[in-house]
């Protein structure tokens, strides 16, 4: 961790301080190009050690069970209470590297007819305000703002860090489901 908090760094250093070790070998970049959907199917099956995605690590900082509650929350308040969540770190893989995701977001749903149906909304940690100006690739940027300290952050001040970016995702997700039953 860079000391103690999130300062002023590059970029890949912000994303390990909040989302911590980099995806298994087997999904790391390698220099050779992979599609959007190997990529992500590699860090489904390669996650860090110790990262379970339907109940995120609190280590290095608690930002990604909490960002996971809170978007467990706002699906909740929707009226989507059947699916499983889960969140996936992407650092370090061809996703990151490639195709410029960071984490990600899965939401699984039963049908009445047919196979289970899976949303997925992708996200990029960044420091610098204008990234989503210049066409971020990701789904949701997460801007986290210079000199924020998560863990220092009170409560209150987490929720409402957290409260726009998990109704972002939410949404997101649920968007996904209505166009697949449609």
């Amino acid at each position: 961790m860079k000391g103690g908090g999130f300062e002023t760094y590059r970029g890949q250093d912000l994303e390990m301080d909040i989302l911590g070790e980099n995806v298994k070998p087997e999904a790391k970049y390698d220099g050779k190009y992979k599609q959007f959907k190997e990529s992500l199917d590699l860090v489904k099956e390669n996650q860090p050690e110790g990262w379970d995605p339907k109940d995120p690590p609190v280590a290095p900082t608690s930002f990604p069970s909490d960002l996971h509650l809170f978007v467990t929350e706002a699906l909740e308040a929707d009226g989507e209470k059947e699916g499983s969540l889960k969140f996936f770190d992407a650092l370090g893989s061809h996703l990151d590297k490639l195709h410029g995701i960071d984490a990600f977001f899965t939401y699984e749903v039963e049908v009445k007819k047919g196979p289970r149906k899976e949303a997925v909304v992708t996200l990029d940690l960044t420091e610098n305000p204008k990234k989503a100006d210049r066409g971020a690739k990701a789904d949701v940027i997460l801007y986290i703002p210079e000199g924020v300290n998560y863990e220092a952050m009170t409560s209150e001040e987490k929720e409402a860090f957290l409260d726009s970016y998990a109704k972002a995702i939410a949404a997101g997700l649920e968007s996904q489901l209505k166009s697949h039953a449609a």
